[in-house]
């Protein structure tokens, strides 16, 4: 069996979250603040972009790693 990788798995939890969140908040019936509903946008997006930017840290990480082996 092909093993998850865990930085797929909150991509996707972090999308499906927010995606639930902006879903139940377009219905007439809600009556809470519109702040929720641009939380589960920020939510989604953040799912997008965690893989590229824990990526990026990763490699700014193993940078500073080096610089500081050099000193």
């Amino acid at each position: 069996m092909e093993e998850i990788n865990i930085k797929q798995l909150i991509t996707v939890l972090y999308i499906a979250f927010g995606l639930l969140i902006v879903t139940l908040t377009y219905f007439t019936n809600f009556s809470g603040p519109v702040l929720l509903r641009n939380i589960g946008w920020l939510l989604v997006i953040v799912g997008m972009i965690y893989p590229f930017f824990t990526q990026s840290i990763k490699y700014f990480k193993e940078e500073f790693e080096e610089e500081k082996k050099e000193i």
